[in-house]
């Protein structure tokens, strides 16, 4: 993934100056919180269900952590040769 992606902080320039703001594009807060008719039932093998989650993960460890060095590793494996 590119980089961007990765960052769980930018900085913006706003009137006020340079401020960091949580980057959409590395997670999003959902609101509401979403249920278990959301989203499917059963998340990756060993990891909690998706629908549990607050925020958007990327290949949840079982603490529901995103792990997006593993997910740079599936695309890289999956990409053209």
């Amino acid at each position: 993934m590119p980089p961007e992606v990765n960052i769980p902080t930018i900085y913006i320039v706003t009137p006020r100056g340079i401020s960091g703001v949580p980057n959409p594009l590395y997670s999003y807060q959902f609101h509401p919180v979403p249920s278990s008719t959301d989203f499917p039932p059963t998340g990756p093998p060993g990891s909690p269900p998706i629908w549990s989650f607050p925020n958007t993960v990327r290949y949840p460890n079982s603490s529901g952590q995103s792990q997006p060095d593993l997910v740079n590793r599936q695309l890289q494996a999956n990409g053209p040769s």
